[in-house]
Formats: structure tokens, sequence, C-alpha cells
């Protein structure tokens, strides 16, 4: 007669033998002191080293006026990510310009007219589990 164990005995049974689970992967903090001011048309972003972080992933939230004429409202925001091994990211402005479609049908190639960035650290690689460890708080650069 077979016996089959329970979920809870696998896991423990996990955790005994080094196998990473989702209960004890090494997951990071979000980190701090995160910056972003504009010089000379870049996002020079700079936040503090997290420990445990061998890469860092930086969402960039940028809005646009797009312009569509009956639109309850205009405005269209696009997600970018970008990636960093080291705790900062020069980003150009001009990364960040979209082409979006106007009323007549033509591509038109659009600056943001607002930005908002934030960072998070991660530690891939084998046995560490998934990677959605927590965010910084926004950074608004100017």
């Amino acid at each position: 007669m077979r016996k089959s164990l329970s979920k809870a005995a696998v896991f423990a049974a996990a955790g005994l033998f080094g196998l990473a689970s989702v209960a004890n992967a090494n997951h990071l903090t979000a980190p701090t002191g995160l910056v972003c001011p504009i010089v000379s048309s870049v996002i020079e972003t700079n936040w503090d080293d997290l420990t445990g972080a061998n890469k860092y992933s930086v969402n960039v939230v940028a809005t646009y006026d797009t312009g569509v004429v009956g639109d309850a409202t205009d405005d269209t925001t696009v997600d970018f990510d970008f990636s960093a091994h080291v705790s900062q990211l020069s980003i150009p402005l001009s990364a960040l310009k979209h082409d979006f479609v106007d009323a007549t049908g033509a591509i038109v190639s659009i600056d943001p007219i607002d930005v908002q960035l934030r960072v998070k650290g991660l530690h891939p690689g084998r046995d560490q589990g998934r990677q959605n460890n927590p965010f910084s708080a926004f950074c608004f650069p100017v």
C-alpha cells in the first residue's frame, strides 16, 4: 500500500534538503534613497546599495498627451523596464519618446509630459525562487 505525503511534508522535506521553495526563498527588501534628477536631458537615477542584490530592475511610467479628440482623457501611460548591475542608471529622455497614431492615422513621436520611476533589487539564480521583491517608492524626476 502506497502512502501519499501531505503538501506540508513535501515542503518540510524540501527545506531539510536545501531545496528552494516560496516559503524559504531569500527575498530582498525595497531599495531606499532613490533620487532621480534630470541633468542635461538625462535622468540620473541613483539609490542605496541593497545587500544581496546582484541586479536591479528600474520601472519607468511615462505619461503622454496623445491629443485624441473625444477621449475622456487624452493622457496615456506607457511602462518601460530597464536593468542595471549597479545602484545607478542613466536614462536619456530620448529613450522615453514613444510613437502613437494620431487622429489622421499618421504616426507621431511624442515626448512624455510626466515621468515617475521606481526600482527593485534582484538576485536571480538557481534556487532563488520568484523575483517578486518589492519596489521602492516612486521618484519624480525634475
